[in-house]
């Protein structure tokens, strides 16, 4: 199940699913989202540097 669908399951719901809290989960995927753009900066610079 991708992450899409937990945002719209209640509380009760995803703490059975995964045995975590929402506002765990929410902070976990604010981590992630955070590493990805870093992620896609990088990617970016380095490949900016090759050419000059």
């Amino acid at each position: 199940m991708k992450f899409d669908k937990f945002n719209f399951i209640n509380d009760k719901e995803l703490l059975r699913l995964t045995g975590i809290k929402q506002s765990t989960f929410n902070k976990m995927l604010n981590i992630l989202k955070e590493a990805e753009l870093k992620k896609c900066q990088i990617v970016k610079l380095s490949a900016t540097k090759l050419f000059f």
